[in-house]
């Protein structure tokens, strides 16, 4: 989704972004990723594809689930059959929705449909960009937690 949504170019996974000096004054390194790979998709494609993902989220089956979103976004539901067992279960997002800066893929085992996953996207969607994400959410950079 992410690959997608960024018009086809995906960056490898990565957890650091910057390295701060000390006293947090001064970025000493800042990590500025390169494209792996990139897939070929026309503009007028991809704009079908984000409209029809914007819509399962204002018009379709987790349209009651994402009014508590905290931004605009994007998704598509499916199930992974498999023999003789409850499918399981797939989600996946993006948001904001015109300026994607988050993709979310949710899996259950034997989760059943896609939509039952919705709502862990949502939470983690909120959690990313609100500014209070709970009781343990880290007030400065730069802090230890002990």
């Amino acid at each position: 989704v992410a690959t997608l949504v960024d018009g086809g170019d995906r960056y490898p996974a990565h957890l650091l972004k910057t390295v701060k000096s000390y006293d947090n004054t001064q970025v000493v390194y800042a990590y500025e990723p390169e494209p792996v790979s990139s897939i070929e998709i026309s503009g007028s494609t991809l704009e079908a594809v984000k409209k029809g993902m914007g819509m399962v989220v204002t018009e379709g089956t987790v349209r009651s689930i994402f009014s508590s979103c905290v931004v605009s976004a994007g998704a598509k539901t499916g199930s992974a059959q498999t023999s003789n067992e409850t499918d399981n279960g797939v989600f996946v997002c993006f948001a904001p929705f015109d300026d994607p800066q988050i993709a979310v893929a949710v899996t259950v085992e034997r989760g059943g449909t896609g939509t039952a996953m919705a709502n862990v996207a949502v939470d983690i969607i909120n959690a990313y960009f609100s500014q209070s994400a709970g009781s343990n959410a880290v007030v400065g950079e730069g802090t230890l937690l002990q």
